[in-house]
């Protein structure tokens, strides 16, 4: 199973009562980026969260494929923080990506 998981301010301790959440969803190799159902899973996904919490979610949403190369540049970003921060919801450790495993 792909990554998912919560990073920000969620992740490290830090959010406040308006703090948006975070989340990194994986989109499977097999899975086509205009495949309806994996878009339409996000969103219901998506309005759960947001009803269960209360808080807006702000889902980033990045092809398996896509994720070493971002993962591997040099400096500071939101996949090092994400990386770093992150609490997995599903799957598999984002490194795991990055290392092509």
């Amino acid at each position: 199973m792909s990554p998912h998981l919560v990073f920000g301010s969620f992740a490290r301790g830090e959010a406040g009562p308006g703090s948006d959440i975070d989340v990194l969803a994986v989109r499977p190799v097999e899975v086509d980026s205009d495949s309806d159902e994996w878009t339409e899973s996000l969103r219901r996904w998506t309005d759960r969260a947001r009803r269960a919490l209360g808080n807006p979610v702000n889902v980033v949403e990045v092809a398996a494929e896509e994720v070493p190369a971002p993962l591997g540049r040099p400096g500071p970003s939101v996949w090092q923080d994400a990386c770093r921060d992150g609490i997995a919801i599903a799957g598999e450790p984002l490194e795991k990506l990055a290392k092509g495993v």
